[in-house]
């Protein structure tokens, strides 16, 4: 079996899931719960209201919306709900109507993860009345029900056609009323999402006639789904109600094979760690924390520890002054009893997210950092796996401001640091960065701004903090600037910035993505018309410069009162050359406009996934991870120590405030990476000859080679398979460059591209990622002809 064919098995193995079969009524509407509108006006084209007692079935989600004309100007009325509880569709004057011109209700049913519908039937009453001309007047109508199966809509019956409705010389009434009931015929089908149309088409000669639907029921059940739900997007639900903030990180990690998902739970405001199978789709709370608190500034930050155990630290967002963390009592913690009693860290103020760290460099120091004193940065420091803890101390000091800052580390020597003046709604914030690193913080090139360790045994840090206030500062990335400017990767005129996400490239570079917003920053007001932007930025140390470009549209901020709450955006640690975003943009990929962004249809945030296409102008090709969704995709995140090449944790749902939502946390996890060893069994090589300098079928290219370039072991080679070892390529400019491509998911070799002028002495040369293809990294050594004669491999290592 070959690389690709274990990797996509692994796929397939995770998206199966076993739910129950429910049934009952899918749909009723009898209240008239929608608004009335004015048929004249754009906005009333798409009326969407709460829909009642539609809840029934388990695993269904139910939306209403009528839709007057498509044709707008055919039609000129008003709309209304009588008191008896129908859906009136009155008109003042009555053109005849095109085809386009049909009123109609349209009811969208979406099932959840799993599940597939089985409609069975489509009741409901219909009403069409000349009710308020006293002359004669000529009718005719038309009620059909639609039924869109996913490929379109299908006609599945008409109630009347071309009936002449009379009403005679008198101030008369003429009616037509019916009740129907329509079957559902599905076929063999599987039918995830469906929409009913009722609609009515009409025509007279005058005007004075009502169209009127009451009493619409949809009858069937849920049932199990043996494939993909395309909701779904290939992704497993890891835990129920949950949702999270961006302050606090490690949120996800993989652990001795298994995953762990922390979040708030919103049915009692516990902050949880799930333990996920992602293999079996199934997952088990082994968190929950003590205190509750409904808002998911709360949840956990994760530590793995050098022996092996795992701590989650948790606190409420603000009125306590400690911190409660939890300690596996095993290294594989996969139900409550695996983790010990919980414990407090007491602290002098009040205390918000969590982000601790270990350093093997520093005899496993454990350094936790949180929001506290006066709102700034603090950290509390272990030197004995948390037994104990020095003093909290006060690491940023920026007096009646919020920094808010994000951490990243390599866990053995360095803890660099993304900051911000404050909060953007209420400072001018520019973006910093600096490292701690051996008792010292420095600024992105290594200039030194401050000794904060005396370095003795104990290893005090003193000298702490860091004045903002008074000029110490990080490197600065993103500066606030007012000035007019089209050149939006340097900045947008008064946009403020705020920091998501950083990683290291493979040089140990940090790398960052981060928001500005523009608009007025006031809780109310301001939020219609602000609008968000994703912004990534890497540091070049060649040129000792941060370089960073605007690189998507992130759309307007989630709800009213948070006007920089965008969907997310995050990094991937094992790739930062590849970024997810949530938005609900129109075009977030069309970036010479930052003053007119539109936003989706329903403003529906889809998660997409951006890969560098150009090293030189960090230039991005983009692909959606969701889309045509009936919730929002929001907050991803690339769980840390992933073994998968490509890994992300969301949750989807509705988000009315950090306090208040209806979400379950999801994944995707896509290609396994794979070690030698487990290559070799896949291919059937024995213990004679599976030794990495083996060469079994004698072609020259030992098993290690093999491994690195996807090659069978066995057997003869293709001319696909020889094509993808390394190659001198001619480019379209008539130069030549040395090429080979280097595979991902391989967990356990390295590539070394080495040059010779006599083919005895070889030295290192850098290459550079020409493409990328998901696992596949394309690199190239651009070749100089007017050298002497070189030559050029590539070396595989364990």
């Amino acid at each position: 079996m070959t690389l690709r064919s274990i990797t996509l098995s692994a796929l397939f193995a995770i998206i199966s899931v076993v739910p129950t079969v429910q049934g009952g009524v899918l749909a009723l509407f009898e209240d008239g719960t929608l608004a009335a509108g004015n048929g004249s006006t754009a906005a009333d084209k798409n009326l969407a209201g709460s829909v009642t007692g539609l809840q029934t079935v388990p695993n269904l989600t139910t939306t209403l919306s009528r839709t007057l004309f498509s044709a707008r100007d055919s039609f000129n009325g008003t709309i209304s709900e009588t008191g008896s509880n129908w859906l009136a569709f009155a008109m003042t004057s009555v053109p005849t109507l095109p085809a386009a011109g049909t009123a109609y209700i349209e009811i969208t049913l979406a099932s959840s993860s799993g599940y597939v519908l089985d409609l069975d039937e489509i009741t409901f009453d219909w009403q069409v009345a000349n009710n308020t001309n006293a002359t004669a007047i000529n009718f005719s109508c038309a009620v059909f029900v639609d039924f869109h199966d996913g490929n379109g809509f299908v006609k599945i019956g008409n109630i009347l056609t071309n009936s002449a409705l009379k009403s005679g010389s008198t101030a008369g009434f003429g009616t037509l009323q019916r009740t129907n009931t329509f079957t559902v015929t599905e076929g063999n089908t599987d039918l995830f999402n469906a929409t009913v149309r009722i609609a009515m088409a009409a025509s007279a000669t005058d005007s004075g006639y009502a169209q009127f639907f009451q009493n619409i029921k949809i009858t069937g059940s849920t049932r199990v789904s043996d494939k993909p739900h395309p909701n779904d997007n290939g992704s497993i639900k890891l835990a129920d109600g949950g949702a999270w903030t961006w302050f606090n990180d490690p949120r996800a990690l993989f652990h001795n094979g298994t995953l762990y998902v922390g979040y708030v739970r919103i049915s009692d405001g516990a902050s949880c760690v799930n333990a996920c199978n992602v293999e079996s789709g199934s997952y088990d709370t082994v968190v929950a924390s003590t205190i509750k608190q409904k808002d998911d500034h709360n949840n956990p930050g994760l530590l793995p520890l050098s022996d092996g155990r795992l701590m989650a630290f948790l606190s409420r967002h603000g009125p306590d002054n400690y911190i409660e963390y939890h300690v596996s009592t095993s290294t594989t913690p996969t139900t409550m009893s695996d983790w010990g009693t919980a414990k407090n860290l007491t602290n002098l103020y009040q205390v918000s997210y969590q982000n601790p760290f270990q350093l093997s460099a520093e005899n496993g120091r454990i350094y936790n950092f949180m929001r506290s004193t006066g709102w700034n940065p603090c950290m509390s420091i272990s030197d004995d796996l948390g037994q104990t803890w020095q003093t909290s101390q006060h690491f940023i000091s920026a007096s009646g401001k919020r920094p808010y800052v994000k951490y990243a580390s390599n866990y053995k020597d360095r803890i660099d640091v993304l900051y911000t003046d404050g909060h953007p709604r209420d400072v001018t914030n520019s973006l910093y960065h600096f490292y701690l690193k051996g008792g010292k913080i420095y600024k992105t090139d290594g200039t030194s701004l401050k000794t904060v360790s005396d370095d003795t045994v104990e290893r005090t840090v003193s000298n702490l903090p860091v004045l903002h206030d008074s000029g110490e500062r990080g490197s600065v990335i993103y500066q606030y600037n007012t000035a007019s400017t089209t050149d939006y990767d340097d900045h947008i005129p008064s946009g403020r910035a705020w920091c998501w996400d950083m990683v290291y490239d493979k040089s140990g570079n940090p790398v960052c993505v981060f928001t500005v917003r523009t608009g007025p920053g006031d809780r109310i007001d301001g939020w219609v018309n602000n609008r968000i932007f994703y912004y990534y930025a890497r540091y070049d140390s060649a040129t000792k410069q941060w370089k960073k470009r605007f690189i998507a549209q992130a759309g307007r901020a989630l709800y009213r009162n948070e006007g920089d709450y965008a969907g997310g955006i995050t990094l991937d640690p094992n790739n930062p050359n590849v970024v997810y975003i949530s938005t609900n943009a129109a075009a977030p990929f069309s970036l010479s406009n930052v003053t007119d962004v539109t936003l989706n249809t329903n403003e529906r945030y889809e998660i997409y996934r951006g890969v560098i296409s150009n090293e030189e102008t960090l230039d991005f090709a983009w692909s959606p991870i969701t889309h045509d969704s009936t919730k929002d995709n929001l907050r991803p995140y690339v769980p840390r120590n992933s073994p998968y090449a490509r890994s992300l944790v969301y949750f989807s749902g509705t988000y009315t405030s950090y306090t208040s939502w209806s979400a379950e946390v999801r994944g995707i996890f896509e290609n396994k990476k794979v070690a030698y060893n487990d290559w070799a069994a896949h291919n059937g090589l024995g213990s004679f000859d599976a030794s990495p300098d083996a060469d079994p079928n004698h072609d020259g290219i030992d098993n290690l080679t093999a491994y690195a370039f996807d090659l069978p072991p066995l057997g003869a080679l293709t001319e696909t398979e020889l094509a993808r070892l390394p190659q001198i390529v001619r480019q379209n400019d008539n130069t030549l460059r040395f090429e080979f491509s280097q595979n991902a998911l391989l967990t356990d070799i390295f590539y070394e591209v080495e040059t010779s002028v006599d083919l005895k002495t070889w030295e290192l040369t850098s290459s550079e990622i020409i493409s990328q293809d998901d696992n596949i990294e394309r690199h190239g050594v651009a070749i100089n002809e007017n050298e002497p004669r070189r030559f050029y491999r590539v070396r595989i290592t364990q």
